[in-house]
Protein backbone atom coordinates (compact mmCIF):
# COMPACT_ATOMS: atom_id res chain seq x y z
CA UNK A 1 0.00 0.00 0.00
CA UNK A 2 1.56 3.49 -1.39
CA UNK A 3 0.52 5.99 1.03
CA UNK A 4 2.05 9.21 -0.84
CA UNK A 5 5.59 9.29 1.19
CA UNK A 6 9.07 8.86 -0.81
CA UNK A 7 11.86 7.96 1.66
CA UNK A 8 15.41 9.07 0.28
CA UNK A 9 18.02 7.69 2.26
CA UNK A 10 21.80 9.06 2.15
CA UNK A 11 24.88 8.34 4.14
CA UNK A 12 24.03 10.62 6.58
CA UNK A 13 20.05 11.26 6.51
CA UNK A 14 17.50 9.93 5.54
CA UNK A 15 14.44 12.48 3.45
CA UNK A 16 10.57 11.94 3.23
CA UNK A 17 8.57 13.80 0.57
CA UNK A 18 5.29 14.14 1.43
CA UNK A 19 2.33 15.20 -1.10
CA UNK A 20 1.12 19.02 -0.19
CA UNK A 21 -2.56 19.49 -0.79
CA UNK A 22 -3.04 21.70 -4.15
CA UNK A 23 -5.14 24.34 -1.62
CA UNK A 24 -2.18 24.84 0.74
CA UNK A 25 -0.20 25.56 -2.59
CA UNK A 26 -2.02 27.83 -4.34
CA UNK A 27 -2.56 29.62 -0.55
CA UNK A 28 1.05 29.90 -0.81
CA UNK A 29 1.64 31.03 -4.50
CA UNK A 30 -0.73 33.73 -4.08
CA UNK A 31 1.07 34.78 -1.10
CA UNK A 32 4.29 35.17 -2.85
CA UNK A 33 2.09 36.98 -5.77
CA UNK A 34 2.22 34.12 -7.86
CA UNK A 35 -1.21 35.08 -9.05
CA UNK A 36 -1.79 32.77 -12.69
CA UNK A 37 0.02 29.93 -10.20
CA UNK A 38 -2.60 30.03 -8.38
CA UNK A 39 -5.77 30.01 -10.72
CA UNK A 40 -4.00 27.42 -12.70
CA UNK A 41 -3.98 25.05 -9.86
CA UNK A 42 -7.84 26.18 -8.83
CA UNK A 43 -10.52 23.20 -8.61
CA UNK A 44 -14.28 23.83 -9.82
CA UNK A 45 -14.92 23.75 -6.08
CA UNK A 46 -15.68 26.03 -3.42
CA UNK A 47 -12.18 26.53 -2.32
CA UNK A 48 -11.28 26.40 -5.89
CA UNK A 49 -13.85 29.80 -6.27
CA UNK A 50 -12.27 31.50 -2.92
CA UNK A 51 -8.67 31.11 -4.91
CA UNK A 52 -10.23 32.91 -7.81
CA UNK A 53 -12.30 35.27 -5.42
CA UNK A 54 -8.78 36.44 -3.94
CA UNK A 55 -6.86 36.44 -7.08
CA UNK A 56 -9.55 38.92 -8.27
CA UNK A 57 -8.82 41.06 -5.85
CA UNK A 58 -5.39 40.93 -5.90
CA UNK A 59 -5.63 41.93 -9.52
CA UNK A 60 -7.81 44.71 -8.51
CA UNK A 61 -5.26 46.07 -5.96
CA UNK A 62 -3.06 46.23 -8.98
CA UNK A 63 -5.37 48.24 -11.47
CA UNK A 64 -5.78 45.03 -13.63
CA UNK A 65 -9.51 45.75 -13.78
CA UNK A 66 -9.81 43.31 -16.42
CA UNK A 67 -7.92 40.10 -15.26
CA UNK A 68 -10.35 40.95 -12.22
CA UNK A 69 -13.94 41.27 -13.20
CA UNK A 70 -12.97 38.03 -15.13
CA UNK A 71 -11.93 36.42 -11.51
CA UNK A 72 -14.41 37.48 -9.51
CA UNK A 73 -17.00 36.41 -11.85
CA UNK A 74 -15.58 32.75 -12.37
CA UNK A 75 -15.08 32.89 -8.74
CA UNK A 76 -18.92 33.74 -8.01
CA UNK A 77 -17.94 36.29 -5.55
CA UNK A 78 -20.60 37.95 -3.49
CA UNK A 79 -21.27 41.36 -5.40
CA UNK A 80 -22.00 43.36 -2.15
CA UNK A 81 -17.82 42.35 -1.04
CA UNK A 82 -17.18 44.33 -4.38
CA UNK A 83 -19.32 46.85 -3.59
CA UNK A 84 -18.06 47.36 0.28
CA UNK A 85 -14.75 48.76 -0.87
CA UNK A 86 -16.21 51.69 -2.92
CA UNK A 87 -17.66 54.11 -0.60
CA UNK A 88 -21.55 54.40 -0.31
CA UNK A 89 -22.70 52.09 -2.55
CA UNK A 90 -24.04 49.98 -0.46
CA UNK A 91 -27.25 51.08 1.06
CA UNK A 92 -26.75 52.42 4.76
CA UNK A 93 -29.09 49.59 6.11
CA UNK A 94 -27.37 46.93 4.47
CA UNK A 95 -26.69 43.79 6.60
CA UNK A 96 -23.19 42.86 4.84
CA UNK A 97 -20.38 42.12 6.50
CA UNK A 98 -16.96 41.36 4.66
CA UNK A 99 -16.26 37.50 4.30
CA UNK A 100 -14.27 35.85 7.24
CA UNK A 101 -11.35 34.62 6.98
CA UNK A 102 -11.08 38.19 4.71
CA UNK A 103 -10.26 38.02 0.76
CA UNK A 104 -8.14 40.91 0.22
CA UNK A 105 -6.75 43.39 2.59
CA UNK A 106 -7.94 46.69 0.25
CA UNK A 107 -9.28 49.14 2.98
CA UNK A 108 -11.24 51.46 -0.36
CA UNK A 109 -11.14 51.49 -3.90
CA UNK A 110 -8.77 54.62 -3.41
CA UNK A 111 -5.70 52.85 -1.79
CA UNK A 112 -6.15 50.73 -5.21
CA UNK A 113 -2.76 51.23 -8.17
CA UNK A 114 -3.94 54.38 -9.92
CA UNK A 115 -4.68 53.70 -14.03
CA UNK A 116 -5.82 55.35 -16.93
CA UNK A 117 -9.43 53.45 -16.40
CA UNK A 118 -11.02 55.05 -13.35
CA UNK A 119 -12.49 52.43 -10.73
CA UNK A 120 -16.26 53.31 -11.55
CA UNK A 121 -16.19 52.48 -14.90
CA UNK A 122 -14.62 49.22 -13.38
CA UNK A 123 -17.63 48.89 -11.30
CA UNK A 124 -20.09 49.46 -14.01
CA UNK A 125 -18.43 46.93 -16.49
CA UNK A 126 -18.67 44.65 -13.36
CA UNK A 127 -22.47 45.31 -12.75
CA UNK A 128 -23.87 45.38 -15.82
CA UNK A 129 -21.91 41.61 -16.63
CA UNK A 130 -23.07 40.17 -13.14
CA UNK A 131 -26.99 41.94 -14.52
CA UNK A 132 -26.93 40.31 -17.57
CA UNK A 133 -26.00 36.44 -16.16
CA UNK A 134 -27.73 36.19 -13.04
CA UNK A 135 -30.53 39.02 -13.88
CA UNK A 136 -33.49 38.99 -10.76
CA UNK A 137 -32.48 35.89 -9.50
CA UNK A 138 -29.30 37.22 -7.93
CA UNK A 139 -29.48 37.72 -3.97
CA UNK A 140 -28.61 40.58 -3.73
CA UNK A 141 -30.40 42.52 -6.55
CA UNK A 142 -31.89 45.22 -5.06
CA UNK A 143 -28.37 46.71 -3.65
CA UNK A 144 -26.77 45.85 -7.30
CA UNK A 145 -29.27 47.47 -8.93
CA UNK A 146 -28.89 50.32 -6.79
CA UNK A 147 -25.54 50.69 -6.50
CA UNK A 148 -25.64 50.64 -10.66
CA UNK A 149 -27.50 53.44 -10.75
CA UNK A 150 -25.43 55.65 -8.32
CA UNK A 151 -22.02 54.26 -10.20
CA UNK A 152 -23.76 55.53 -13.62
CA UNK A 153 -24.76 58.68 -11.54
CA UNK A 154 -20.69 59.18 -12.45
CA UNK A 155 -19.65 57.47 -15.25
CA UNK A 156 -22.76 57.83 -17.58
CA UNK A 157 -25.44 60.24 -16.30
CA UNK A 158 -27.30 59.75 -19.59
CA UNK A 159 -28.12 56.12 -18.65
CA UNK A 160 -29.39 56.23 -15.32
CA UNK A 161 -33.23 57.41 -16.46
CA UNK A 162 -33.32 54.40 -18.90
CA UNK A 163 -32.18 52.17 -15.94
CA UNK A 164 -34.41 53.77 -13.47
CA UNK A 165 -37.55 53.27 -16.21
CA UNK A 166 -36.53 49.41 -16.51
CA UNK A 167 -39.19 47.42 -14.95
CA UNK A 168 -36.62 44.38 -14.08
CA UNK A 169 -35.26 47.20 -11.95
CA UNK A 170 -35.44 46.61 -8.14
CA UNK A 171 -34.17 49.66 -6.09
CA UNK A 172 -33.46 50.62 -2.41
CA UNK A 173 -36.04 54.08 -3.45
CA UNK A 174 -34.81 55.65 0.69
CA UNK A 175 -31.01 54.88 -0.24
CA UNK A 176 -31.65 56.14 -3.58
CA UNK A 177 -33.66 59.21 -2.67
CA UNK A 178 -31.14 60.19 -0.32
CA UNK A 179 -28.12 59.75 -2.23
CA UNK A 180 -29.96 61.69 -4.84
CA UNK A 181 -30.55 64.74 -2.96
CA UNK A 182 -27.40 64.83 -1.71
CA UNK A 183 -25.83 64.65 -4.90
CA UNK A 184 -28.79 67.68 -5.76
CA UNK A 185 -30.08 65.18 -9.09
CA UNK A 186 -33.14 66.45 -8.45
CA UNK A 187 -34.58 65.34 -12.26
CA UNK A 188 -33.11 61.87 -11.12
CA UNK A 189 -34.91 62.16 -8.21
CA UNK A 190 -38.45 62.97 -9.40
CA UNK A 191 -37.79 59.87 -12.08
CA UNK A 192 -37.62 57.61 -8.93
CA UNK A 193 -40.49 59.28 -7.25
CA UNK A 194 -42.46 58.37 -10.52
CA UNK A 195 -41.27 54.83 -10.50
CA UNK A 196 -42.91 54.45 -7.49
CA UNK A 197 -46.16 55.51 -8.83
CA UNK A 198 -45.83 58.95 -6.53
CA UNK A 199 -46.65 61.41 -9.35
CA UNK A 200 -47.14 64.18 -7.65
CA UNK A 201 -44.06 64.54 -5.62
CA UNK A 202 -42.25 63.97 -9.25
CA UNK A 203 -44.42 66.61 -10.90
CA UNK A 204 -43.36 68.90 -8.31
CA UNK A 205 -39.59 68.57 -8.24
CA UNK A 206 -40.07 68.66 -12.03
CA UNK A 207 -42.45 71.88 -12.00
CA UNK A 208 -39.64 73.58 -9.62
CA UNK A 209 -36.97 72.86 -12.39
CA UNK A 210 -38.92 73.96 -15.44
CA UNK A 211 -39.78 77.54 -13.41
CA UNK A 212 -35.57 77.60 -12.51
CA UNK A 213 -36.19 77.15 -9.25
CA UNK A 214 -34.19 74.29 -9.00
CA UNK A 215 -31.77 73.52 -11.83
CA UNK A 216 -30.80 70.11 -13.08
CA UNK A 217 -28.26 69.44 -16.60
CA UNK A 218 -30.14 65.96 -16.87
CA UNK A 219 -33.62 67.71 -16.66
CA UNK A 220 -34.90 67.06 -20.53
CA UNK A 221 -37.03 70.29 -20.80
CA UNK A 222 -40.59 71.55 -20.88
CA UNK A 223 -41.63 69.39 -23.53
CA UNK A 224 -40.63 66.21 -21.12
CA UNK A 225 -42.82 67.74 -18.52
CA UNK A 226 -45.85 68.07 -20.75
CA UNK A 227 -45.59 64.65 -22.08
CA UNK A 228 -45.00 63.30 -18.90
CA UNK A 229 -48.25 65.66 -17.30
CA UNK A 230 -50.51 64.51 -20.25
CA UNK A 231 -49.98 60.72 -18.25
CA UNK A 232 -51.71 61.98 -15.29
CA UNK A 233 -55.04 62.30 -14.20
CA UNK A 234 -57.03 65.14 -15.02
CA UNK A 235 -57.09 66.97 -11.65
CA UNK A 236 -52.80 66.72 -11.86
CA UNK A 237 -52.98 67.88 -15.15
CA UNK A 238 -55.37 71.01 -14.56
CA UNK A 239 -52.91 71.38 -11.12
CA UNK A 240 -49.88 71.74 -12.76
CA UNK A 241 -50.87 72.95 -16.87
CA UNK A 242 -49.62 76.56 -15.75
CA UNK A 243 -46.18 75.67 -15.25
CA UNK A 244 -46.03 74.56 -18.73
CA UNK A 245 -48.42 77.46 -20.15
CA UNK A 246 -46.32 80.05 -18.42
CA UNK A 247 -42.80 78.17 -19.92
CA UNK A 248 -44.00 77.52 -23.34
CA UNK A 249 -47.41 78.16 -24.71
CA UNK A 250 -47.46 76.18 -28.11
CA UNK A 251 -45.77 73.46 -25.75
CA UNK A 252 -48.28 73.95 -23.11
CA UNK A 253 -51.56 73.65 -25.37
CA UNK A 254 -50.66 70.41 -26.59
CA UNK A 255 -51.31 68.99 -23.00
CA UNK A 256 -54.93 69.18 -23.96
CA UNK A 257 -54.65 67.88 -27.40
CA UNK A 258 -55.79 64.16 -27.30
CA UNK A 259 -55.32 61.96 -29.76
CA UNK A 260 -58.58 60.58 -29.38
CA UNK A 261 -60.26 63.15 -28.00
CA UNK A 262 -64.05 61.95 -27.97
CA UNK A 263 -66.59 65.25 -28.11
CA UNK A 264 -68.95 63.47 -26.31
CA UNK A 265 -67.49 61.69 -23.13
CA UNK A 266 -64.67 64.36 -22.76
CA UNK A 267 -67.01 67.40 -23.28
CA UNK A 268 -66.21 68.74 -19.82
CA UNK A 269 -62.66 68.00 -20.19
CA UNK A 270 -63.05 70.59 -23.41
CA UNK A 271 -64.84 73.01 -21.21
CA UNK A 272 -62.75 72.64 -18.51
CA UNK A 273 -59.73 72.93 -20.79
CA UNK A 274 -60.76 76.34 -22.97
CA UNK A 275 -61.66 77.91 -19.08
CA UNK A 276 -58.04 77.18 -17.56
CA UNK A 277 -56.69 78.75 -21.63
CA UNK A 278 -58.92 81.60 -21.57
CA UNK A 279 -55.62 83.53 -19.54
CA UNK A 280 -53.46 82.46 -22.51
CA UNK A 281 -55.40 83.73 -26.00
CA UNK A 282 -52.38 82.27 -27.81
CA UNK A 283 -52.56 78.60 -26.65
CA UNK A 284 -56.05 78.53 -26.50
CA UNK A 285 -56.70 79.31 -30.45
CA UNK A 286 -53.83 76.53 -31.04
CA UNK A 287 -56.27 74.71 -29.02
CA UNK A 288 -59.40 75.67 -30.57
CA UNK A 289 -57.54 74.89 -34.49
CA UNK A 290 -57.27 71.72 -32.58
CA UNK A 291 -60.43 71.05 -31.84
CA UNK A 292 -61.98 72.27 -35.11
CA UNK A 293 -59.30 72.05 -37.92
CA UNK A 294 -57.78 68.89 -37.20
CA UNK A 295 -60.79 66.79 -35.09
CA UNK A 296 -63.10 68.35 -37.02
CA UNK A 297 -65.61 69.01 -34.29
CA UNK A 298 -69.15 69.78 -35.22
CA UNK A 299 -70.19 71.91 -31.77
CA UNK A 300 -71.18 75.58 -32.44
CA UNK A 301 -69.22 76.74 -29.65
CA UNK A 302 -65.92 75.81 -30.66
CA UNK A 303 -65.96 77.01 -34.64
CA UNK A 304 -67.49 80.32 -33.23
CA UNK A 305 -64.90 81.34 -30.72
CA UNK A 306 -62.18 79.80 -33.00
CA UNK A 307 -63.78 82.84 -35.48
CA UNK A 308 -63.70 84.95 -31.97
CA UNK A 309 -59.90 84.29 -31.52
CA UNK A 310 -59.25 84.89 -35.35
CA UNK A 311 -61.02 88.40 -34.90
CA UNK A 312 -59.15 89.25 -31.64
CA UNK A 313 -55.52 88.24 -33.35
CA UNK A 314 -56.59 90.69 -36.35
CA UNK A 315 -57.38 93.70 -34.41
CA UNK A 316 -54.18 93.34 -32.42
CA UNK A 317 -51.87 92.61 -35.89
CA UNK A 318 -49.90 94.76 -37.80
CA UNK A 319 -51.15 95.66 -40.92
CA UNK A 320 -48.88 92.79 -43.02
CA UNK A 321 -49.73 90.30 -40.02
CA UNK A 322 -53.77 90.92 -39.91
CA UNK A 323 -53.36 90.47 -43.65
CA UNK A 324 -52.15 86.68 -43.21
CA UNK A 325 -54.59 86.70 -40.20
CA UNK A 326 -57.63 87.77 -41.75
CA UNK A 327 -57.21 84.96 -44.07
CA UNK A 328 -57.19 82.76 -41.64
CA UNK A 329 -60.55 83.88 -40.35
CA UNK A 330 -62.23 83.84 -44.04
CA UNK A 331 -60.97 80.79 -44.64
CA UNK A 332 -62.92 79.48 -41.59
CA UNK A 333 -66.31 81.41 -42.27
CA UNK A 334 -65.87 80.04 -45.48
CA UNK A 335 -65.86 76.65 -44.67
CA UNK A 336 -67.57 75.88 -41.36
CA UNK A 337 -71.24 75.06 -41.09
CA UNK A 338 -71.51 75.77 -37.61
CA UNK A 339 -70.77 78.81 -36.91
CA UNK A 340 -73.15 81.46 -34.73
CA UNK A 341 -73.16 84.02 -37.84
CA UNK A 342 -75.02 86.85 -36.34
CA UNK A 343 -72.86 86.63 -32.68
CA UNK A 344 -69.85 87.48 -35.22
CA UNK A 345 -71.24 90.17 -37.22
CA UNK A 346 -72.20 91.84 -33.99
CA UNK A 347 -68.21 91.92 -33.67
CA UNK A 348 -67.27 93.11 -36.68
CA UNK A 349 -69.33 96.19 -36.82
CA UNK A 350 -66.15 98.15 -35.96
CA UNK A 351 -63.58 96.30 -38.18
CA UNK A 352 -62.51 97.06 -41.86
CA UNK A 353 -63.45 93.13 -42.35
CA UNK A 354 -65.55 93.82 -44.55
CA UNK A 355 -65.24 90.55 -46.78
CA UNK A 356 -65.78 88.53 -43.42
CA UNK A 357 -68.66 90.68 -43.01
CA UNK A 358 -70.36 89.66 -46.93
CA UNK A 359 -69.42 86.09 -46.13
CA UNK A 360 -71.54 85.90 -43.02
CA UNK A 361 -74.37 87.28 -44.65
CA UNK A 362 -74.26 85.42 -47.26
CA UNK A 363 -74.26 82.55 -44.18
CA UNK A 364 -77.13 83.76 -43.35
CA UNK A 365 -78.93 84.12 -46.85
CA UNK A 366 -78.70 87.69 -46.93
CA UNK A 367 -76.70 87.49 -50.14
CA UNK A 368 -77.79 91.26 -51.38
CA UNK A 369 -76.52 92.51 -48.04
CA UNK A 370 -73.15 91.04 -48.83
CA UNK A 371 -72.54 92.08 -52.54
CA UNK A 372 -74.20 95.58 -51.57
CA UNK A 373 -71.27 95.96 -48.68
CA UNK A 374 -68.63 94.66 -51.30
CA UNK A 375 -69.92 96.51 -54.72
CA UNK A 376 -71.11 100.13 -53.18
CA UNK A 377 -68.73 99.91 -49.97
CA UNK A 378 -65.73 98.43 -50.86
CA UNK A 379 -65.87 98.96 -54.77
CA UNK A 380 -64.37 95.74 -54.94
CA UNK A 381 -65.75 94.09 -58.05
CA UNK A 382 -63.50 90.82 -58.39
CA UNK A 383 -63.85 90.35 -54.52
CA UNK A 384 -67.66 90.70 -55.53
CA UNK A 385 -67.28 87.62 -58.04
CA UNK A 386 -64.57 85.75 -55.96
CA UNK A 387 -67.94 85.85 -52.84
CA UNK A 388 -70.26 84.21 -55.30
CA UNK A 389 -67.81 81.66 -56.26
CA UNK A 390 -67.00 80.81 -52.61
CA UNK A 391 -70.39 81.12 -51.25
CA UNK A 392 -71.61 78.64 -53.74
CA UNK A 393 -69.37 76.26 -53.32
CA UNK A 394 -69.26 74.79 -56.47
CA UNK A 395 -72.86 74.35 -56.32
CA UNK A 396 -73.99 75.63 -60.50
CA UNK A 397 -77.23 76.74 -59.70
CA UNK A 398 -76.50 78.64 -56.84
CA UNK A 399 -73.62 80.02 -58.25
CA UNK A 400 -76.36 81.22 -61.09
CA UNK A 401 -78.41 82.93 -59.00
CA UNK A 402 -75.87 84.47 -56.77
CA UNK A 403 -73.90 86.21 -60.17
CA UNK A 404 -77.72 87.17 -61.55
CA UNK A 405 -78.16 89.13 -58.22
CA UNK A 406 -74.78 90.60 -58.64
CA UNK A 407 -75.76 91.31 -61.97
CA UNK A 408 -79.16 93.13 -60.86
CA UNK A 409 -76.85 95.25 -58.62
CA UNK A 410 -75.12 96.17 -61.42
CA UNK A 411 -78.42 96.50 -63.29
CA UNK A 412 -79.57 98.75 -60.82
CA UNK A 413 -76.94 101.31 -59.47
CA UNK A 414 -77.41 103.51 -56.35
CA UNK A 415 -76.26 106.36 -57.66
CA UNK A 416 -77.22 107.70 -61.44
CA UNK A 417 -73.14 109.25 -61.47
CA UNK A 418 -71.78 105.34 -62.05
CA UNK A 419 -74.76 104.26 -64.06
CA UNK A 420 -72.07 104.11 -67.02
CA UNK A 421 -69.16 102.41 -64.71
CA UNK A 422 -72.15 99.87 -63.61
CA UNK A 423 -72.95 98.98 -67.05
CA UNK A 424 -69.05 98.39 -68.53
CA UNK A 425 -69.50 96.24 -65.34
CA UNK A 426 -72.75 94.28 -66.25
CA UNK A 427 -71.44 93.84 -69.95
CA UNK A 428 -68.20 92.01 -68.38
CA UNK A 429 -69.71 89.75 -65.83
CA UNK A 430 -72.17 88.77 -68.94
CA UNK A 431 -69.91 88.25 -71.03
CA UNK A 432 -67.28 86.77 -68.78
CA UNK A 433 -69.53 84.58 -66.46
CA UNK A 434 -71.95 83.85 -69.18
CA UNK A 435 -71.00 79.97 -68.84
CA UNK A 436 -72.23 80.27 -65.39
CA UNK A 437 -75.01 82.51 -66.01
CA UNK A 438 -78.43 81.55 -66.46
CA UNK A 439 -78.54 82.97 -69.99
CA UNK A 440 -82.84 82.78 -70.41
CA UNK A 441 -83.28 84.61 -66.90
CA UNK A 442 -80.19 88.08 -67.98
CA UNK A 443 -81.53 88.15 -71.10
CA UNK A 444 -85.39 88.65 -69.58
CA UNK A 445 -83.60 92.05 -67.38
CA UNK A 446 -81.66 93.56 -70.39
CA UNK A 447 -82.96 96.74 -71.22
CA UNK A 448 -84.42 97.74 -74.70
CA UNK A 449 -82.00 100.10 -75.34
CA UNK A 450 -78.93 98.03 -75.43
CA UNK A 451 -77.08 96.96 -78.42
CA UNK A 452 -77.40 93.52 -79.06
CA UNK A 453 -73.62 93.33 -80.24
CA UNK A 454 -72.16 94.17 -77.21
CA UNK A 455 -73.23 90.64 -75.07
CA UNK A 456 -72.48 88.63 -78.43
CA UNK A 457 -69.61 86.68 -76.77
CA UNK A 458 -72.26 85.67 -74.18
CA UNK A 459 -75.46 84.88 -76.34
CA UNK A 460 -73.24 82.24 -78.51
CA UNK A 461 -72.56 80.84 -75.57
CA UNK A 462 -76.47 81.40 -74.16
CA UNK A 463 -77.10 79.62 -77.51
CA UNK A 464 -74.91 76.40 -76.94
CA UNK A 465 -75.84 76.02 -73.52
CA UNK A 466 -79.58 76.47 -74.50
CA UNK A 467 -79.01 73.63 -77.55
CA UNK A 468 -77.03 71.51 -75.25
CA UNK A 469 -79.88 71.59 -72.24
CA UNK A 470 -82.51 71.00 -75.20
CA UNK A 471 -80.85 67.97 -76.32
CA UNK A 472 -80.18 66.74 -72.94
CA UNK A 473 -83.75 66.81 -72.25
CA UNK A 474 -84.53 65.23 -75.09
CA UNK A 475 -82.30 62.34 -74.59
CA UNK A 476 -83.61 62.44 -70.74
CA UNK A 477 -86.95 61.98 -72.56
CA UNK A 478 -86.37 59.08 -74.33
CA UNK A 479 -84.52 57.13 -71.52
CA UNK A 480 -87.62 57.64 -69.17
CA UNK A 481 -89.77 56.61 -72.39
CA UNK A 482 -87.64 53.17 -72.83
CA UNK A 483 -87.83 52.77 -68.86
CA UNK A 484 -91.56 53.43 -69.12
CA UNK A 485 -92.11 50.41 -72.15
CA UNK A 486 -89.91 47.76 -70.40
CA UNK A 487 -92.09 48.17 -67.19
CA UNK A 488 -95.39 48.15 -69.27
CA UNK A 489 -93.98 44.96 -71.08
CA UNK A 490 -93.15 43.32 -67.50
CA UNK A 491 -96.20 43.88 -66.60
CA UNK A 492 -97.73 42.59 -69.64
CA UNK A 493 -95.44 39.31 -68.90
CA UNK A 494 -96.53 38.81 -65.23
CA UNK A 495 -100.84 39.56 -66.29
CA UNK A 496 -101.05 37.97 -69.91
CA UNK A 497 -101.96 34.31 -68.50
CA UNK A 498 -105.56 34.21 -67.14
CA UNK A 499 -105.89 33.20 -63.35
CA UNK A 500 -108.69 30.02 -63.04
CA UNK A 501 -110.53 30.61 -59.30
CA UNK A 502 -112.15 27.16 -58.27
CA UNK A 503 -115.06 27.06 -55.68
CA UNK A 504 -112.69 25.12 -53.51
CA UNK A 505 -110.26 27.75 -53.41
CA UNK A 506 -109.58 30.39 -50.18
CA UNK A 507 -107.37 33.50 -49.33
CA UNK A 508 -104.25 32.08 -47.61
CA UNK A 509 -104.53 34.78 -45.60
CA UNK A 510 -107.64 34.85 -43.84
CA UNK A 511 -108.77 31.57 -45.02
CA UNK A 512 -112.28 33.11 -46.63
CA UNK A 513 -113.40 31.83 -49.99
CA UNK A 514 -112.77 34.73 -53.00
CA UNK A 515 -116.80 35.30 -53.06
CA UNK A 516 -116.23 39.20 -52.52
CA UNK A 517 -113.40 41.69 -51.88
CA UNK A 518 -111.39 41.10 -55.43
CA UNK A 519 -108.34 38.54 -55.89
CA UNK A 520 -104.59 39.31 -55.88
CA UNK A 521 -101.90 36.81 -56.88
CA UNK A 522 -97.99 36.77 -56.35
CA UNK A 523 -95.96 35.63 -59.58
CA UNK A 524 -95.27 31.65 -57.77
CA UNK A 525 -99.28 31.48 -57.83
CA UNK A 526 -100.42 32.12 -53.90
CA UNK A 527 -104.19 34.07 -54.44
CA UNK A 528 -105.33 36.10 -51.53
CA UNK A 529 -107.78 38.80 -51.20
CA UNK A 530 -106.92 42.57 -52.40
CA UNK A 531 -107.80 43.44 -48.94
CA UNK A 532 -105.42 41.13 -47.21
CA UNK A 533 -102.00 42.10 -49.08
CA UNK A 534 -99.51 43.60 -46.41
CA UNK A 535 -96.55 43.72 -48.49
CA UNK A 536 -97.30 43.72 -52.17
CA UNK A 537 -93.40 42.23 -53.01
CA UNK A 538 -93.54 39.83 -50.37
CA UNK A 539 -94.55 36.16 -50.80
CA UNK A 540 -97.03 35.72 -47.51
CA UNK A 541 -96.75 32.30 -47.29
CA UNK A 542 -92.85 31.23 -48.76
CA UNK A 543 -91.53 35.30 -47.47
CA UNK A 544 -90.13 34.93 -51.46
CA UNK A 545 -89.20 38.79 -52.56
CA UNK A 546 -90.28 39.97 -55.70
CA UNK A 547 -89.06 42.96 -57.35
CA UNK A 548 -88.89 43.66 -61.36
CA UNK A 549 -85.39 43.85 -62.67
CA UNK A 550 -84.89 46.49 -65.69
Amino acid sequence: FFDGNIFLASSNNIDCVVPVPWEQQASSLLESGQVEEAVLLAKDTEEGNRVRQKAGFMYLKEGNFMKAEEMLLKGSTDVREVLSIFPGMLPIKSKFVRSIPPLHTIPDISSIKQTEIAPNQFLVSYLQSVINREGNSLESCTEVHTAMVKVLCDVSPTEVVAFLKDENTLLDQEDLAEFFIAKDLQHFLAVLHWKDNNAEAALKIWSLIVTEKLSDEYFPGVEFFCRQLSLCSEELMYNYCDVALQKDITIGAKLFMKPQINFESDNQFIDNALNILSKYPEARTIFLEFLVLERKSDVEKHHTQLAMAFINQVKMAKDIQAEELSQNLSKLILTSKHLNAKFLLQNLKDTDLNYEKAILHGKLGEHDRALDILVNKLKDYKLAEHYCDDISANQPESKAKLLFLLLNIYMNPTSQMEKDKFTTLAVDLINNRAEDLNGTKVISILPETWNISIILPALRKFSRNLIHTQRMTKISKHLYKGENIQVHNKLVGCTKDPIFVMPNNYCVVCQKPFTSGGIARYPNGVMLHQDCIKDGEVCPITGEVFKIKL
